[in-house]
């Protein structure tokens, strides 16, 4: 099918000029404008160009594909001003194989290097029958988190060679099993994968054998293993994954009380690879004064900026609405005013780090 909705020429480009200056707040009338311009050589060339420049310095998400662009794409129109964008979120829609197949057939989408498909209630084989289409010739993040993704299908398509050139890949809670994963870190993608998000798969022990032994995934800088099964002992083969070296963002958790699966960490955070990251999350809830001073005590961890027990520490977020009890300062885990002081004292930890604990200090005190 072809487009049905243009119908101004270059006369409307001082009130696109108006409005790009206004910034994010106009987006709807910039979108509404681009709407009806006729998508002839000088749209493509001098309008799509200049409004690029201006969006992509607005702030992420900015500029989202409009709903009712998601929809003509849906049924088969071609929604030239979609070329201005690097990222298509078809989320939270309840897509089947046709309609993906139906996107597949359009130009439109070609520019596309971000494709969002989060709890989309697809499964691997629609997944895998897309991409055999070759729509996205330019993807580097794809995320196909909640969605079902196990068994022989999964295979095929992490064994699909078009998905190589992948930076980033988000399969949370994806029902991932042993074969699929085992296709996934054998695939060509994973040799250029630098952020792999692997929370809410409940993995079993081949699985996690599988994730351990996986010596392709030498770009990797960032993975998320938060619910997937992990037993304190996981950690000792965790500690040895050739990958860990190259981290720059850990965040995991483990099954075990306090005690003995303390130790388990300690030999862990001790012996393991880690002077490269840049961010660790453990969200084990009970992490106490113990786990502080053990980090407080290591030069290795000189470059770590963010540090949380329990969740992410969000800076931004905490200084714009500063904690004021302890169910507020959320990423502090079991410590008490000791183990922020160890963190606070430490000679190796960074400035930026201790910025978010000081706020955690203040409010406790």
């Amino acid at each position: 099918m072809g487009s049905w909705f243009y119908e101004v020429d270059m006369s409307s480009f001082g009130e696109l000029r108006s409005l790009l200056h206004q910034g994010p707040s106009a987006w709807n009338d910039i979108s509404l404008l681009l709407e009806k311009w006729e998508p002839d050589e000088a749209f493509q060339q001098t309008i799509l160009p200049y409004v690029r420049d201006h969006i992509t310095q607005w702030p992420e998400g900015s500029a989202s594909v409009p709903s009712r662009w998601k929809r003509w794409l849906l049924h088969g129109y071609e929604v030239h001003p979609l070329v201005l964008f690097d990222r298509l979120d078809m989320s939270n829609r309840h897509l089947d194989a046709s309609d993906l197949l139906q996107l597949a057939k359009l130009e439109c989408i070609q520019h596309t290097r971000v494709l969002n498909l989060e709890s989309c209630n697809l499964y691997a084989g629609a997944i895998a029958s897309f991409f055999a289409k070759e729509p996205l010739p330019n993807l580097e993040v794809l995320r196909l988190n909640r969605n079902s993704l196990k068994g022989e299908d999964a295979v095929a398509l992490f064994q699909d060679t078009r998905l190589a050139g992948l930076h980033t890949l988000g399969l949370r809670t994806t029902q991932l099993d042993h074969r699929a994963l085992e296709a996934l870190v054998g695939s060509p993608s994973v040799w250029t994968l630098q952020i792999l998000k692997l929370s809410g798969n409940r993995l079993d022990g081949r699985a996690r054998e599988i994730l351990y032994q996986a010596d392709k995934m030498l770009s990797l800088r960032s993975i998320d293993l938060n619910q997937v099964g992990f037993e304190a002992s996981d950690l000792e083969h965790l500690a040895k994954a050739p990958w860990l070296k190259s981290l720059r963002w850990l965040s995991f958790e483990f099954n075990g009380a306090p005690g003995e699966s303390i130790a388990w960490l300690e030999r862990f955070l001790s012996s393991a690879p880690l002077e490269n990251l840049e961010c660790l999350v453990i969200t084990n809830r009970w992490l106490d004064n113990t786990i502080a001073h053990q980090i407080a005590s290591q030069p290795k961890f000189a470059k770590l900026k963010h540090l949380g027990f329990n969740a992410y520490p969000d800076i931004e977020l905490a200084r714009r609405h500063a904690p004021t009890t302890r169910h507020e300062v959320m990423a502090i885990g079991g410590c008490d005013i000791e183990g922020i002081e160890a963190i606070l004292n430490s000679p190796y930890l960074s400035s930026s780090l201790k910025a978010y604990w000081m706020l955690a200090l203040e409010a406790l005190e």
